[in-house]
């Protein structure tokens, strides 16, 4: 968008990870004390290196599979840039991201069409086929992108359903917006076991200000049993009877 954006991320602990990995990989954000360096190039002799170095790649690897330090590097990457752009200093980000858990299939659907609408809810795109910078723009182009596959573990649906469903909830009017698709609606909700009386209204409310999850009742309060909290401020999704 002009003055914000939105991103779904899938944060998976991958445990196999090499200390190598977890170097080489950390190196291409930043680069590596001279020990690592040492590391990699074969020229470590005593125990103590070693143990240093594993702490040091636990370390990295452990950053590399957290949200705050994936937005940070991906906000400074932007900040310096734009910037550049505008040949001046200082802060960019007006404040700190905010994150909400996305705890079942649904509101993991229910946040990605949100996030795909954005510009036709802004009245800056028509179509999906148009609206730029979005995820569903470059599915539909089959843009060579990294994005969550469709069809496998990351989301289990057809991705011609799911650019079916996000076209079908565009077409529908939402009272605080300006823009809305005017596309033929393709009847895919029960195939995607949304509820079509529910749907909509999930949609209507949905928002990302001061949520930290989403999901159903009894998914909010593990969520909150598993993050150690005794209260979060979540969006609830009705459970499907």
């Amino acid at each position: 968008m002009s003055n914000h954006y939105h991103i779904v991320l899938k944060v998976t602990e991958n445990k196999i990870w090499t200390i190598d990995q977890s170097l080489k990989t950390w190196n291409k954000l930043y680069s590596l004390p001279y020990l690592c360096e040492k590391y990699l190039r074969g020229e470590i002799r005593t125990k103590a290196e070693l143990r240093q170095i594993k702490k040091m790649a636990k370390k990295y690897r452990k950053r590399l599979m957290n949200i705050s330090w994936f937005m940070k590097c991906l906000n400074e990457y932007i900040a310096v840039k734009a910037n550049a752009e505008d040949n001046c200093k200082g802060h960019f980000w007006e404040s700190r991201f905010k994150s909400q858990a996305l705890l079942d299939e649904r509101a993991l659907l229910t946040c990605m069409t949100y996030v795909d609408l954005n510009p036709i809810r802004a009245a800056m795109a028509q179509t999906l086929e148009i609206s730029d910078y979005t995820s569903i723009q470059a599915r539909i182009k089959n843009d060579k992108v990294n994005l969550l596959n469709f069809g496998d573990k990351a989301i289990p649906y057809y991705l011609s359903d799911y650019i079916a469903l996000v076209d079908y909830t565009g077409k529908c009017v939402h009272p605080n917006k300006r823009g809305y698709i005017e596309n033929y609606i393709p009847d895919i909700l029960n195939r995607l076991e949304v509820h079509p009386d529910t749907w909509i209204e999930e949609m209507k409310q949905f928002r990302t200000d001061g949520i930290t999850a989403v999901g159903t009742v009894s998914q909010l309060k593990e969520f909150c049993q598993n993050v150690k909290k005794k209260f979060n401020i979540g969006f609830q999704i009705p459970a499907l009877e």
